[in-house]
């Protein structure tokens, strides 16, 4: 059930959670086989940690771990000591926690493998799934290596692979060594692609020695004494304002699938939390520039490319906040929250077979960039591990309990509320539409606004709070209203109004299989409808006269193309016919 704990600490390989200026962060991971941490890491070594030191990039702290080398593996490092660059630790009045990320000590002995950042800097490939601790094995006679578990982190095992857990150290370096061998040419070929002429360095570039860095600050210490951030925007009616950069999403309503989870969270009964979507933005990945963002292009290399499909899937926190001003909410003390970010790893969408997935795996990392962490109810949406059970973006009864904890209703406020439904109703293209605004509290005299998001073209509202005209564009149209009474105070809430057309059937008039896409012609498509291809769903990019999906392979023969509108209406089969 709901526990602060668990807010606080528990990330999922659906997530891990960073804390940073502060960080937190959670973590979606599937565990690779043995073969493919072999092909997809640049080097393997086995060493001892010699020491740790801090540095601040970009409001993003990073521990430079020291590593003696004993052995080398695989790789090109020829030196007795390298230097690796991870996110998290802390520096100054700055902080970054990852779980998720590797956790090190001095004088511990590893095997890792390592991949690079885009400057060569090492790190360790797949995080945490790319360390193993060595240890005694209870005897105290042979050593043992031990994957790192990550920091309170459930990890997803792929079905039919082999990935070593424990093993001896003798015979894990001889199962290394003979992986080495028979996967030889797919290394080579993985490394050329992956990596091309990038440079194996030593150390980063701008690492000098522990005396230019930060004090030595252990990169993972004792939790419980941290503060979890929240928003304190909710506290006074005001809506948090999400951001979506679509470069690199999959084709389909990727877009659509995450403003609907943002919707979920907003719309839960006895809770002050609102969202409003913003539109586009360029911000991206880790870099923060002040905007809550959810995006797919790995623009800050955060995400490494692995041999098969495993490793991060996405990842989603609060990338900011502040320990200066905090709040008591339900007995519990809360930093303040500055910027959220949601970021999907472009090496992982294999992993997601429809918008059902992907609306699940949404649903999860928003939770995070709002301050909740894990559940310790396995049904919950917010639980440790990916369900893919056709829940889609349902919440669960323990997500229901852990938001309200965090964002009651009756939290702070001025008494001044809108007390409209957040979906409002439904309009017609070309039809009157009339919808009366509602307040309650307050001083009274108020007055209405749009503050972001847009109303349908031919739609406006008064600032007596009538929504009046005629809408000559059908859609769903996300807004954020704000109502002022005549004290001044605000109320801001996010609303949802759809255009209909006509209720007709789509209709599909021609497809074409053209440069590895499906293109298809028709009529009366929706742009939240579903593409299937042979009974299986397909992502594509929707709209009223014409679909078109991503790069795919398509064997030679007839292959059924339908659609369903997100009304259920369906379309002709129509058969495409591939040389």
């Amino acid at each position: 059930m709901f526990n602060r704990k668990y807010a606080l600490l528990l990330p999922l390989v659906f997530c891990a959670i960073i804390l940073a200026s502060q960080i937190s962060f959670a973590t979606t991971a599937i565990q690779p086989s043995d073969a493919d941490l072999v092909i997809g890491a640049r080097a393997i070594v086995k060493g001892e940690v010699a020491g740790i030191s801090t540095g601040l990039q970009n409001e993003v702290v990073f521990s430079y771990i020291r590593l003696k080398v004993e052995e080398v593996w695989k790789g090109n490092i020829s030196t007795g000591e390298i230097v690796l660059k991870q996110p998290g630790g802390e520096f100054g009045n700055h902080g970054t926690m990852i779980y998720g990320m590797p956790r090190f000590e001095v004088g511990k002995k590893v095997v890792l493998y390592l991949d690079t950042w885009h400057d060569g800097s090492l790190r360790v490939h797949q995080w945490f799934l790319g360390k193993f601790n060595i240890d005694k094995d209870a005897f105290g006679n042979n050593e043992i290596v031990t994957r790192d578990q990550g920091e309170n982190v459930h990890v997803q095992m792929q079905a039919g692979t082999v990935s070593t857990q424990v093993a001896s150290l003798n015979s894990y370096r001889a199962m290394v060594s003979d992986l080495l061998a028979v996967n030889f040419v797919r290394a080579q070929n993985f490394e050329q692609e992956a990596y091309g002429d990038l440079p194996l360095l030593p150390q980063p570039p701008e690492f000098d020695s522990p005396s230019q860095h930060g004090q030595i600050v252990p990169m993972w210490t004792n939790s419980s004494t941290t503060q979890a951030p929240r928003w304190f925007e909710p506290d006074s009616n005001q809506s948090l304002t999400f951001y979506i950069n679509p470069e690199g999403e999959p084709a389909g309503s990727v877009v659509d699938d995450v403003v609907l989870a943002m919707k979920v969270w907003a719309e839960t009964a006895g809770s002050s939390l609102r969202f409003v979507y913003g539109g586009e933005t360029t911000g991206c990945g880790l870099q923060a520039d002040g905007k809550n963002t959810v995006s797919f292009n790995n623009c800050d290399n955060y995400f490494s490319r692995s041999e098969g499909c495993a490793g991060i899937l996405a990842v989603g926190g609060i990338i900011k906040y502040t320990p200066s001003q905090s709040k008591v909410v339900n007995g519990e003390t809360y930093y303040k929250a500055l910027e959220g970010r949601v970021s999907f790893n472009p090496y992982g969408m294999c992993h997601f077979r429809n918008a059902c997935d992907v609306r699940e795996v949404a649903v999860h990392e928003i939770g995070h960039a709002l301050g909740l962490g894990h559940s310790a109810d396995d049904h919950a949406t917010m639980a440790a591990v990916a369900h893919f059970d056709n829940r889609c973006s349902a919440l669960m009864g323990d997500d229901f309990v852990g938001i309200r904890a965090m964002y009651p209703a009756t939290t702070g406020g001025n008494g001044l509320n809108i007390a409209t439904q957040t979906e409002l109703p439904d309009g017609n293209a070309r039809a009157s539409y009339n919808t009366q605004m509602e307040a309650r509290g307050g001083a009274g005299g108020y007055s209405w606004s749009v503050v972001s998001g847009k109303l349908p073209p031919g739609i406006q509202l008064n600032a007596n709070g009538l929504l009046s005209g005629m809408p000559t564009e059908a859609g769903l149209f996300n807004l954020s209203v704000q109502v002022k009474d005549s004290a001044g105070k605000i109320s801001q809430a996010p609303f949802a109004l759809g255009v209909k057309t006509s209720a007709v059937s789509p209709a599909i008039s021609d497809a074409q299989f053209k440069k590895k896409k499906v293109i298809v012609a028709g009529s009366n498509f929706t742009a939240s409808g579903t593409l299937y291809i042979d009974g299986q769903v397909v992502f594509a990019t929707i709209e009223t006269g014409a679909i078109t999906t991503g790069k795919k392979k398509l064997k030679g023969g007839t292959h059924t193309i339908y659609v369903v509108n997100s009304d259920g209406r369906e379309s002709n089969r129509f058969s495409l016919l591939v040389p």
